[in-house]
């Protein structure tokens, strides 16, 4: 049992406090950040306590749970929580087992803490190393084959030439982009172009 001195400190960290049974994993005492991040009483939390996790992640989520309940071990996992007005935030949940002098399982202690911020910059970081990457192996081929190669927006002109278009032209590379091949463009093709 918590006591009220134990709870108004709970409901000061920056995260959402949760304490749940040992044997069925159910949650049976949440800090009001917890609630009121959610949007959500007592009896709605009650009737259906898993309803905030995004439905794309709550069955791993909840085997997960239920293998930590089984085992004993402590539980983490990345999930997104859905907020009070509908938006969903990543957090990362833990929870670990608390064990009385005979070592048995008493209670669930877990938290919920945002890392929303700090995911998506993880998730565009790993987003552009990807898609640098596969620029790179396009550079690469384009400048193994023969042809020459360039690629061009409707917006900017050419952002990309390969190495034959270089040594046909005799261009730098950086005078070859935007419209600057146009210089290497028959006069009577320019209105094409």
């Amino acid at each position: 049992s918590i006591s009220s001195s134990e709870t108004l400190m709970l409901d000061t960290l920056p995260c959402h406090v949760f304490v749940a049974l040992p044997v069925t994993g159910e949650i049976v005492w949440v800090n009001n950040r917890y609630l009121s991040y959610r949007g959500q009483t007592i009896p709605q939390l009650q009737e259906n306590p898993w309803s905030s996790i995004h439905p794309d992640e709550r069955q791993e989520y909840l085997k997960a749970w239920g293998d930590s309940i089984r085992t004993g071990q402590p539980f983490s996992k990345q999930v997104r929580i859905r907020r009070f007005d509908g938006a969903y935030r990543w957090f990362f949940t833990r929870a670990v087992a608390g064990k009385d002098t005979k070592n048995v399982i008493v209670q669930w202690y877990g938290s919920h803490m945002d890392i929303h911020d700090q995911h998506e910059a993880e998730v565009k970081a790993a987003r552009q190393e990807e898609s640098e990457a596969s620029e790179a192996n396009y550079r690469l081929l384009a400048n193994l084959i023969p042809q020459i190669i360039f690629a061009a927006s409707e917006e900017t002109g050419v952002i990309f030439a390969n190495e034959q278009w270089l040594s046909y032209t005799g261009q730098q590379y950086e005078d070859a982009l935007e419209l600057g091949f146009m210089d290497h463009v028959h006069p009577e093709d320019l209105a094409k172009c």
